[in-house]
């Protein structure tokens, strides 16, 4: 997937990653730019679903907390 995906805490904040194929190359916000370079293990991606990620630094891959609110893929 390359494009933009926003997540939603369920309050006021987003959480928006760009990806370029299936990897995260930008965070907003800024605060959370650990995230740089994790690989999206998804394949299919719904509003409403969880982005599943592959922890660097562990052996277990993890659903995100937060839904996607929106997908905005380039072509």
């Amino acid at each position: 997937m390359t494009g933009m995906i926003t997540l939603s805490d369920g309050g006021q904040d987003y959480i928006e990653f760009d990806i370029t194929d299936n990897i995260i190359t930008e965070v907003r916000p800024a605060r959370l730019a650990g995230w740089k370079g994790t690989k999206v293990l998804n394949n299919v991606f719904e509003v409403g679903g969880r982005l599943l990620i592959d922890l660097q630094w562990d052996d277990y891959d993890l659903p995100l907390k937060y839904p996607i609110f929106s997908i905005n893929e380039s072509t």
